[in-house]
């Protein structure tokens, strides 16, 4: 039988689901967990994927249950094909996200460069009537030959 390819250490699987490395011991010591070797290492590997069943399981309620000889069960096979269209979903919205921050940053960019635009205008209107005003005597000067 072929290795699993999402074979890592024990002390990797047990960061992983946050737990600690005797756990996983222990759902060695009863068949929950099959361990694997890698030539040129003395280390146990074991599969993620089977790691994730087994916590998901126990997190169920459900106590490690030994593993079959011929590989996982087809109810761990269907778990696992379950979370693994749960993640492609998921993958799937997190890029919708991105795409909707990418363009509210471009909405948020022209809307501040048009609120730049606006300052300018005002600030040269304000300029534009400061001069008008000083030209014609100030404010009661204006007013005063609007009056006659």
């Amino acid at each position: 039988m072929a290795q699993p390819n999402d074979l890592v250490t024990q002390k990797e699987a047990a960061s992983h689901i946050q737990k600690s490395v005797d756990t996983i011991r222990n759902w060695r010591k009863k068949d929950a967990l099959k361990t694997y070797s890698k030539p040129g290492s003395r280390s146990a590997f074991v599969s993620l994927s089977q790691v994730l069943n087994v916590a998901g399981l126990q997190a169920q309620g459900h106590d490690a249950a030994p593993v079959k000889k011929g590989g996982p069960s087809r109810a761990n096979q269907g778990i696992e094909q379950a979370l693994q269209a749960h993640l492609a979903s998921l993958e799937v919205q997190v890029r919708d996200l991105q795409a909707q921050r990418d363009d509210l940053t471009t909405q948020r960019d022209l809307l501040r460069q048009e609120l730049m635009q606006a300052r300018e205008e005002s600030q040269a209107l304000q300029k534009r009537l400061e001069e008008a005003t000083a030209a014609n005597g100030g404010i009661r000067g204006f007013l005063g030959r609007l009056r006659r």
